[in-house]
């Protein structure tokens, strides 16, 4: 019963595959808003109304933008090496998740004070 118990290694993860997907998504969603931008109306007419985005463009949109949320925390959950990859990918991610969320929420409180 004096006998030491053998050490445990534990390897480090090395696996990238949720950075790499918070990565792709991040690019999918800048192709879709540059898609976007590039389909807004040169002039503007007061009698034409503005065009707007489809239900499938809408839903491509958000799930992109939710997966890629999803991917960033579990990247950084299940302590994936750091990459720029990682950093890039989740940054994106973010920063256009907070700017549609700015949006909605100026557009609420606008119709809220009329």
């Amino acid at each position: 019963m004096s006998q030491t118990l053998d050490e445990i290694e534990i390897t480090p993860n090395t696996q990238k595959r949720f950075s790499r997907w918070s990565l792709v998504c991040s690019l999918i969603n800048i192709g879709l808003v540059g898609y976007l931008l590039i389909r807004v109306q040169k002039t503007i007419n007061a009698t034409a109304p503005p065009i707007k985005p489809s239900i499938l463009f809408t839903f491509l949109f958000h799930g992109f933008i939710f997966t890629g949320i999803i991917m960033t925390i579990l990247s950084f959950t299940r302590k994936e090496p750091s990459t720029w990859a990682k950093y890039f990918g989740g940054s994106m991610n973010l920063i256009i998740f907070l700017l549609i969320e700015g949006a909605v929420l100026y557009f609420y409180i606008i119709n809220l004070s009329r």
